[in-house]
C-alpha cells in the first residue's frame, strides 16, 4: 500500500468519501462514506437519450 496508508492516517483527514464503483474494504481507522454513482449514470443516460447537454451536470458536482 506504500505511502497511501501514512497519508490517510494524517490527523487532518477525518473521513473518506468514496464512490461505489469499486469494492472497498475498511482497512484503516478512517470512517468511509460510500456514495452511489447510479443516479449520476441514470441522468447521463437520460440526457444522451434525449439529446440534452451534459455540461450542466458539472454544476451539480
Amino acid at each position: 500500500m506504500g505511502p497511501v496508508k501514512d497519508r490517510l492516517g494524517h490527523p487532518a483527514i477525518h473521513r473518506l468519501l468514496i464512490t461505489d464503483t469499486l469494492a472497498a474494504e475498511q482497512t484503516h481507522r478512517l470512517p468511509l462514506q460510500v456514495r452511489s454513482v447510479a443516479p449520476l449514470l441514470a441522468d447521463v443516460i437520460n440526457r444522451l437519450h434525449h439529446n440534452k447537454p451534459l455540461d450542466t451536470l458539472l454544476m451539480h458536482a
